[in-house]
């Protein structure tokens, strides 16, 4: 007897330009040309999450207006958020943060890289990856197929199935799209899409 495989696409997406908390005009822009490109590949969300993040929050809605998609409402999805993350492993201490970022960078600035020198990085591929296993199976009980989530960097990029290609630090509005077989609880591939310059 064969298995019928939920094949789930979750779009997480690096919030755009910001200022404290919030986008600013251009991210505004940055997102809304985001959302067409992935619009442009099928990749129209049936749910629609942010990390908690005012910035976040702010660009789900600018991203939904874009791709038309009125009727939904940003959900809040902690599981996409690194503050739990950073807390336990930096102290929330930006400083060391930025030391770890230029000691990533200089040993070739890879996801690979990063799960090798940075406890931050692995604790975050674990909560990532448990987030978006989590959520493939939410939409496949709900017979949907696309998620569209807006996150961080570096933290969208985390459950990449393949580090060596994929950059720790994701630019402004840039997505990775997981595809999961929800059933067998597995990501499958995942894809790095640049957001279009504005």
């Amino acid at each position: 007897m064969t298995r019928e495989i939920t094949e789930v696409k979750i779009v997480v997406c690096r919030h755009p330009e910001k200022d404290g908390d919030k986008i600013t005009a251009h991210g505004a822009k940055q997102c809304f040309a985001a959302a067409l490109a992935l619009a442009e590949k099928g990749l129209k969300p049936e749910l629609l999450l942010y990390s908690g993040a005012v910035r976040t929050n702010q660009a789900a809605r600018v991203m939904a207006a874009a791709m038309q998609v009125f009727d939904l409402e940003p959900e809040e999805d902690r599981g996409f958020h690194f503050e739990k993350c950073f807390k336990q492993t930096l102290n929330n201490d930006m400083d060391a943060f930025k030391a770890e970022m230029e000691k990533i960078k200089q040993a070739g600035g890879t996801m690979t890289r990063a799960v090798e020198i940075s406890k931050y990085a692995r604790e975050g591929l674990a909560q990532v990856s448990s987030a978006i296993l989590d959520l493939a199976n939410k939409m496949a009980s709900r017979g949907k197929k696309v998620v569209l989530v807006v996150s961080h960097s570096p933290w969208a990029e985390f459950a990449t199935i393949d580090p060596d290609a994929m950059p720790y630090g994701l630019g402004e509005a840039d997505a990775v799209v997981y595809t999961v077989e929800a059933d067998l609880g597995e990501i499958v591939d995942s894809e790095l899409i640049k957001a279009p310059q504005v």
